[in-house]
């Protein structure tokens, strides 16, 4: 079966003991306990429930695979929340190149009222691991939400189970306002917790210290990313780019990348998220890893096929999503500029896009982080601008 579960008949005196026991301010009554399914209590997801029951809410993009049995979640900022009553919560966590210093996964617990990048972050050093994310919990009703805070390029990261010594609740609905981020190394956190002397590793970087994130979640929002260090829209320094067919545009519309650099095969549904706002930030590795190594015409032909990769952009993003906001964001560079030319062409009204400058690395007096990337003060302020360009939208 695959969900364990406790007769509500077998459970009544235990229940009836801890009527009336909080945790948080919450108390926990039978009433309560009656909610979380059809004549049982759950104190174990997994196999086909992981995808199928209210008990856990998932963030960002994901995939069941039936076979393996297991929820994968590729892209940085993916994860779950759940609402249990209980002492405790694990999760068994499948990863790959967690042997790999460089590359092993990072994740972030937050737990009862924190909010990432509020609260505690681990790695795993092993491919199979059951990891406690909650222990000693005074015994009530506890929310966690759990992260993925480095990238899919990386590590390939999926769950098969998620365990509490108590039971779980409805899991808490999604915020109302969606914001989806689109970018590459600069929206992915690369290196912002590192500096400029030392490389870019997955322990110093932290996508939940990047602007896009921090500015949904100033604003309480929801998120979900499409992002990649190295990825552009059109060309990029992935090995697999293709001569520029593998990117972040394809990438939209599946359900992650891996750890090769290739796109994951499932499609995902881009109606299923329907933003509110959507921020992007690509343009850099486009110009860095092709086009300014063109001269002459060929320069000139190259600029012309990224204006139209982002007319392509656009366009599909305000078919799929007309009532949201597109925010382009860059920093005055070249690629900017470009960027912002196709867009006035596609829309010389901003009727429904906004080009916001953000600061350059190192701007403002403001630390560098890793490979000439930002620190954390960088997204930060970067953050504050889209905030508050978000609220005058609103």
């Amino acid at each position: 079966m695959a969900i364990r579960r406790i007769l509500i008949l077998l459970c009544l005196p235990v229940v009836a003991v801890l009527f009336g026991c909080a945790g948080n301010g919450t108390a926990t009554t039978l009433s309560t306990f009656e909610t979380t399914s059809a004549g049982s209590l759950v104190s174990r997801l997994e196999a086909d429930d992981l995808r199928s029951s209210d008990l856990v809410r998932w963030i960002g993009r994901t995939a069941y695979d039936e076979t393996l049995e297991r929820m994968f979640f590729y892209h940085t900022g993916t994860g779950f929340t759940v609402t249990f009553v209980g002492t405790e919560l694990s999760v068994r966590i499948l990863a790959t190149n967690t042997t790999v210093a460089s590359r092993r996964p990072y994740f972030t617990v937050s737990r009862d009222g924190e909010v990432a990048p509020e609260g505690t972050s681990f790695t795993v050093d092993e491919a199979d691991s059951i990891v406690k994310l909650a222990e000693g919990l005074s015994y009530g009703t506890h929310t966690l939400t759990f992260l993925k805070r480095s990238e899919s390029i990386d590590s390939v990261t999926a769950i098969a189970s998620i365990q509490t010594d108590g039971v779980f609740l409805t899991a808490p609905a999604a915020p109302a306002m969606k914001i989806l981020i689109l970018g590459g190394s600069g929206a992915s956190g690369y290196g912002n917790l590192g500096s400029p002397s030392v490389s870019r590793t997955t322990a110093n970087s932290d996508s939940l210290q990047s602007f896009g994130y921090l500015a949904a979640r100033d604003l309480d929002a929801d998120f979900q990313f499409v992002a990649a260090s190295g990825w552009g829209l059109k060309w990029g320094f992935n090995p697999t780019n293709n001569h520029g067919t593998v990117n972040i545009r394809a990438a939209f519309e599946r359900v992650g990348i891996d750890d090769d650099e290739e796109l994951v095969p499932t499609v995902y549904d881009v109606a299923s998220y329907v933003p509110d706002v959507v921020i992007v930030n690509l343009g850099g590795n486009d110009f860095d890893s092709y086009v300014l190594n063109q001269t002459g015409s060929a320069l000139t032909a190259a600029k012309a096929a990224f204006r139209a990769a982002v007319a392509d952009l656009v366009t599909r993003l305000h078919t799929l999503y007309p009532d949201a906001w597109i925010i382009w964001t860059h920093t005055g560079s070249q690629n900017g500029a470009e960027a912002e030319t196709a867009i006035s062409d596609l829309d010389p009204k901003h009727d429904y896009t906004v080009i916001l400058i953000i600061p350059k690395v190192g701007e403002y007096d403001l630390p560098e982080g890793s490979n000439n990337h930002y620190g954390i003060e960088s997204h930060r302020y970067a953050a504050d601008l889209l905030v508050d360009l978000i609220g005058l939208l609103s």
